[in-house]
């Protein structure tokens, strides 16, 4: 924190011996407090691992395994991008009211089968369509003991 600036950043990274990718995901938010209100903008990326992706190896002469090997692969897929805008607002010492918008971008032809999506309307979004994206918004009231 400078004066009523804020910036955060955060990288993890995960290494998997197993169906699941290898996995690098991050963020950075800045915000600016005026008093009691905080305006913020924020960037983060989950990125999985290409080549766990790599079926062409595999030797199928009706295509039938492979094709569902890949869709299997692909679900595992959860790369994605996100752009979020929001802010908070301290109602009273320990309450807060917090509201965003966030831009989520499917990357790398990875699927997303998750609730959020479900929810907003989405029964799923298919391997192998790039640079998809949905808009979620979030309001809600978080409390400190």
């Amino acid at each position: 924190n400078y004066k009523n600036y804020s910036f955060t950043t955060e990288i993890a990274r995960r290494k998997s011996y197993s169906l699941f990718p290898d996995t690098i995901g991050y963020y950075t938010l800045m915000s600016y407090r005026y008093d009691k209100f905080t305006p913020f903008v924020m960037y983060s990326a989950n990125q999985n691992d290409k080549s766990h992706f790599d079926t062409s190896s595999i030797n199928d002469y009706t295509n039938t395994a492979k094709s569902e090997l890949d869709m299997f692969l692909y679900r595992t897929n959860n790369s994605q991008k996100t752009i979020s805008l929001g802010f908070r607002y301290d109602l009273m010492v320990g309450v807060a009211f917090k509201a965003q918008i966030d831009k989520i971008t499917i990357i790398d032809y990875g699927a997303d089968y998750s609730d959020t999506v479900k929810r907003l309307g989405y029964t799923q979004r298919d391997a192998g369509i790039d640079d998809n994206h949905v808009y979620q918004a979030t309001i809600g009231i978080s409390f400190a003991f």
